[in-house]
């Protein structure tokens, strides 16, 4: 038999073998491994359960989440052995920083639940996080359109051609910059991480960046931000010649602001003011009378205000009055200078954030004369960065006492 034959009766077989397992084996196959399955009982289907955890048990969770955080970071700052899990969540942790810092920034990406808890705190301290416009960053840098001129309507007659118009955009640019908190505190207060700890920790940081958020977005100069006190942009409202103090201001002037902005606004529009410029504002007379005590009170004390952060004190010709010390004090009265404004955080301010906070930690250095290694502490630095924009100037009008 020659090589070729060979070749042909190799196949010949093969397809036989082949068509003898498909014909008669397989089924036979099938139902032998049908059989032994419903003798193991795996033809029967899996039930999945999903475990549902109780409130209180996603709390402990987060809380044991955040003890293991700051005990890695403590022992990782002290260059205490870690095991290899702690090696992990470190690695972990540095490289999440890596992808949402800015570029001046280094540490590690504190957990989610610390994160949400220090904006939630935030919030409850700072008008620009609560009341502006939230905006996310995924880059240091972005472009937002706000509009600088609305679109013209007219009336035109019939078989007349209608006139092209456009609302003017102007482009805002936003640049991420990184506020930075540092406080000096025991290594075992950081090893506890008890619920208390974490509660006192987060408080303090948040407290700290909301009053700074709040500061720019009222006072800035342009290092870093612009504030709505000094935006060139927004809408000044002058004291009449000779009102030169904080404690000359007037009715007049306050229902001059809301005059002064839009009309679209007004429903979400306030006051605001530091507490000071707000008790001359509860003593102001009009013929010997205080405005508080008229028949129709232009001023209303709210019976809670205060309490609460955030809410309004009273209000003033029935709008909001909105009380914060990053404000314009009595105490720095000075001509030509703004010290109350009115309008809409929620239409006017931008507030962008980059997700994550970045944590960096020291047991060796000297901060502010303190000796971290002979006194057995750590300085903890927490990083967040944040644009806090004017994004529409018209949306606001200010104060100014009088040039002399």
């Amino acid at each position: 038999m020659n090589e070729e034959a060979l070749k042909e009766l190799q196949k010949s077989v093969t397809e036989t073998i082949k068509s003898m397992f498909n014909d008669d084996l397989k089924p036979h196959v099938e139902k032998l491994l049908q059989e032994k399955m419903k003798e193991l009982g795996l033809d029967k289907p899996i039930e999945v359960k999903t475990v549902q955890l109780t409130s209180e048990e996603k709390q402990v969770q987060k809380q044991e989440e955040i003890k293991q955080f700051f005990n890695v970071m403590v022992k990782n700052y002290k260059r205490e052995k870690l095991s290899d899990e702690e090696q992990k969540s470190l690695h972990d942790w540095s490289q999440k920083a890596l992808t949402v810092a800015s570029d001046s920034a280094a540490g590690y990406l504190v957990p989610e639940q610390f994160a949400d808890d220090v904006y939630r705190i935030a919030e409850e301290f700072g008008y620009a996080r609560k009341m502006g416009i939230p905006f996310t960053l995924t880059t240091t840098n972005a472009t937002v359109p706000a509009e600088s001129s609305s679109v013209t309507v007219y009336w035109n007659g019939e078989l007349v051609a209608a006139t092209a118009s456009q609302p003017g955009l102007a482009g805002v640019k936003l640049h991420a910059e990184n506020l930075t908190g540092l406080v000096i505190m025991s290594n075992q207060f950081l090893r506890d991480a008890s619920p208390k700890t974490q509660a006192y920790i987060t408080k303090i940081f948040a407290e700290a960046m909301a009053g700074e958020e709040d500061n720019q977005a009222f006072n800035g100069t342009g290092t870093p931000f612009v504030g709505i006190l000094q935006d060139t942009g927004t809408t000044v409202v002058a004291m009449d010649s000779t009102k030169t103090a904080f404690t000359d201001i007037s009715v007049n002037n306050l229902l001059d602001l809301n005059a002064s902005v839009k009309s679209s606004i007004l429903p979400r529009a306030g006051y605001w003011m530091h507490r000071t410029v707000w008790n001359v504002v509860k003593k102001i007379t009009e013929n010997s009378q205080h405005i508080q005590t008229f028949a129709t009170p232009i001023v209303i004390q709210n019976s809670h205000g205060g309490r609460a952060p955030l809410q309004a004190v009273g209000y003033f010709d029935n709008y909001p009055v909105y009380l914060s010390d990053k404000m314009p004090a009595t105490s720095a009265t000075a001509v030509s200078t703004p010290f109350v404004f009115f309008g809409s955080l929620e239409d006017g301010l931008m507030f962008a954030t980059r997700e994550g906070l970045i944590v960096e930690m020291s047991s060796e250095a000297t901060v502010s004369g303190v000796n971290l290694f002979e006194q057995g502490a750590s300085a903890m630095k927490l990083t967040e960065a944040v644009s806090i924009n004017v994004l529409l100037p018209l949306c606001f009008a200010v104060l100014k006492t009088a040039a002399s």
